[in-house]
């Protein structure tokens, strides 16, 4: 079995020589960010707007999704942990890498693989953010992300 880390850029170059080598995404989507945050990183104080994750999860999870011969991927990180202080160094002490919250709550990002793997005939799923009562600056323009598993999904403000 090949791992390899945060290079989807050669996925389809190791596979053009090796066919028959089993091949998985060892550690995607590593990216920061904290529950219930919609703050820019320059707002915030020693938090991680959700915003930052956004793309970069659904960067690394699009072309494993889209290569039959890639056999999944592993989300670094599920949780988020002490003792790896990233991205903001002393004097905070953790690590906002996980889908899930240290305390054992999900980010919003949690909702994005759901968006993916939840069969939306049994299980169907939406998730919006920012949360419904989060109150935005007046006259500022707010970014609204929906993650689901239906066909269509329509916002109504």
């Amino acid at each position: 079995l090949m791992g390899v880390n945060y290079q989807p850029s050669l996925y389809d170059t190791y596979h053009e020589d090796n066919k028959q080598q089993p091949m998985i995404g060892s550690e995607i989507a590593s990216a920061t960010s904290d529950r219930s945050v919609y703050k820019t990183d320059a707002e915030a104080e020693m938090l991680v707007s959700a915003y930052n994750a956004i793309n970069v999860t659904e960067r690394a999870w699009c072309p494993i999704a889209s290569r039959e011969f890639m056999a999944g991927g592993f989300v670094w990180t599920g949780f988020d942990y002490k003792g790896e202080e990233t991205p903001f160094g002393w004097p905070d002490v953790n690590s906002h890498f996980g889908v899930i919250d240290i305390a054992g709550f999900p980010k919003d990002r949690f909702y994005y693989y759901q968006s993916v793997f939840k069969d939306r005939e049994t299980e169907p799923m939406i998730h919006v953010l920012p949360h419904w009562n989060w109150d935005p600056k007046v006259n500022k323009t707010l970014q609204v992300v929906v993650y689901t598993n239906a066909d269509v999904a329509e916002l109504i403000l």
